[in-house]
């Protein structure tokens, strides 16, 4: 039987702890894990920067059981929560794949066509929050803000196959103008695998956009600002 305690002061400022309970004597074992950060000012993906009020906090909540003798097990039985935030500061668009994959990165990169072309972004918010029940994980809640664009996802992933299906809507926060882009990018989903994810284009969004000249992106629009 194991117990881990840690606690940690981020390096510009915040605080997290994390409790995990391993015991590997019952059978089948059992794993339980309590993580909190708050106002965490890591600095992983700002880039270089001198003033640390630039730096976006991070919140985590992560509330985990699970019982199994293998990785995968454990992972098909896991039941909990876990709820990232991070608030307002900027975001350094050549670091995202640093810090959460190139996969993650690419999709950040269709969400977000201006981080294509721009050195920075600047966030306002980006909200993940993942119910797990008995392995499957929902995402209860997804939302991402920057100065530019509003983009939700909703969806879940199987823990036990590993098999995803996430969908996203993007678009610009000023007007209801609808450009190229927004043809190329508002409607964007994942599926496969966590081992082989894929992104494709929500078909059905796309062919009824072109149907009615962008008006269905109009009206999309016009309900995510109500």
């Amino acid at each position: 039987e194991l117990h881990l305690f840690n606690q940690f002061e981020g390096s510009e400022g915040g605080r997290a702890s994390s409790r995990v309970h391993i015991n590997a004597a019952s059978q089948p074992a059992m794993l339980e894990a309590d993580i909190k950060g708050r106002d965490l000012k890591l600095n992983l993906i700002s880039g270089d920067i001198s003033d640390p009020s630039r730096i976006p906090p991070l919140d985590l909540t992560v509330d985990l059981q699970a019982q199994g003798n293998t990785p995968h097990a454990l992972a098909a039985s896991s039941n909990g929560r876990v709820l990232v935030t991070l608030r307002d500061g900027q975001i350094a668009n050549n670091k995202v794949g640093l810090f959460i994959g190139d996969f993650v990165a690419q999709v950040f990169g269709k969400l977000n066509p201006f981080a294509q072309e721009e050195e920075n972004t600047w966030l306002d918010c980006l909200v993940l929050g993942m119910d797990i029940d008995d392995g499957m994980l929902d995402f209860g809640g997804m939302l991402l803000q920057t100065e530019k664009i509003k983009a939700n996802g909703d969806g879940g992933i199987d823990l036990g196959t590993e098999e995803l299906e996430v969908e996203f809507e993007s678009r610009p926060r000023e007007g209801l103008g609808i450009s190229a882009s927004m043809f190329v990018t508002p409607f964007i989903g994942l599926d496969g695998t966590l081992a082989e994810p894929k992104i494709k284009m929500k078909k059905t969004s796309a062919i009824v956009a072109v149907a009615t000249g962008g008006l269905s992106l109009v009206a999309k629009t016009i309900t995510g600002r109500a």
